[in-house]
C-alpha cells in the first residue's frame, strides 16, 4: 500500500466533512455566530502547521476504526458534539462521497483537481476568515513543491526549475488504447455510426500507438 496517499485522503474527507456539517448547521437554523465558531474552530484545527506536517510524512493509511475516531476528534474539537449515531452518519457521508468521486475519475491527476476543488469549498464556506486563508495558502504549497530530481534531470525528463517536461520529443505516445485527437465518434444505441476527424493545427506532433499498459521504466 502506497506510504503517500494519506494526505490525498485526509484533504478530501476534511473537504466533504466541512460541507456536511455546514448543511447540518444551517437545517438546525444555528445562528450564524455559532455556526462560524464551529467552522473555523474546526478548520483552524485541521489545518494546524505542525498536524499537515504529521499527515504528510510517508505512512501507511489508517485503518477505518483509527480513521473514525481522527475525524471525530476533529469534529469535537469545536463547541458542536456529536453522539455516536450522528457521527456515524456522517463519517459515512463522507466516505461514501469520495468513493462516489474517486470512480469518477479517468486519469490520475484528476484526484489532485479534486483536492484542490476540496480546499477551494473550504475557502468558500469562510470567505472572510483571513487567518484561514492563510492556513489554507500555506497548504497548497504541499501540493505545488516542485523537487528537482538528479535522474528526471539526466533523463531530460525533468527541467532545471523543477517542472516536469511531459513530452520532450515531437513523437508523442498516446495511452493504451488511446486514440490521435482529432477524432470524433457519433452514437446510436451504444454503436458506433459515424466517424469524422479534423486537422490539428500542430502538425510537427506525431503519434505513436501503446501495444502495451505497461509504462516505459527510468534507466535506473
Amino acid at each position: 500500500m502506497s506510504t503517500k496517499c494519506l494526505p490525498i485522503l485526509f484533504i478530501n474527507m476534511v473537504g466533504e466533512m466541512a460541507y456536511i456539517i455546514q448543511q447540518r448547521l444551517q437545517a438546525q437554523k444555528i445562528s450564524k455566530e455559532k455556526s462560524f465558531r464551529v467552522l473555523s474552530d474546526i478548520f483552524y484545527t485541521m489545518f494546524d502547521k505542525k498536524f499537515i506536517e504529521e499527515i504528510f510524512k510517508p505512512q501507511e493509511i489508517y485503518s477505518r476504526r483509527i480513521m473514525r475516531t481522527f475525524f471525530e476528534k476533529i469534529a469535537h474539537s469545536s463547541i458542536m458534539r456529536l453522539n455516536e449515531t450522528s457521527m456515524d452518519k456522517l463519517y459515512d457521508l463522507m466516505t461514501m462521497a469520495f468513493k462516489y468521486q474517486i470512480q469518477m475519475c479517468s486519469q490520475p491527476d484528476q484526484i489532485i483537481i479534486i483536492s484542490l476543488n476540496h480546499i477551494d469549498g473550504i475557502r468558500k464556506i469562510l470567505p472572510n476568515d483571513e487567518f484561514l486563508g492563510e492556513l489554507l495558502d500555506s497548504n497548497l504549497e504541499n501540493f505545488s513543491k516542485l523537487i528537482r530530481v538528479s535522474l528526471l534531470l539526466r533523463e531530460k525528463k525533468q527541467m532545471d526549475d523543477g517542472r516536469f517536461l511531459l513530452f520532450p520529443s515531437k513523437d508523442i505516445e498516446l495511452p493504451y488504447k488511446g486514440e490521435q485527437p482529432g477524432t470524433i465518434k457519433y452514437f446510436t444505441g451504444g454503436k458506433i455510426t459515424k466517424t469524422e476527424t479534423f486537422p490539428l493545427i500542430r502538425k510537427q506532433i506525431s503519434y505513436k500507438k501503446c501495444e502495451t499498459m505497461v509504462f516505459i521504466p527510468l534507466n535506473l
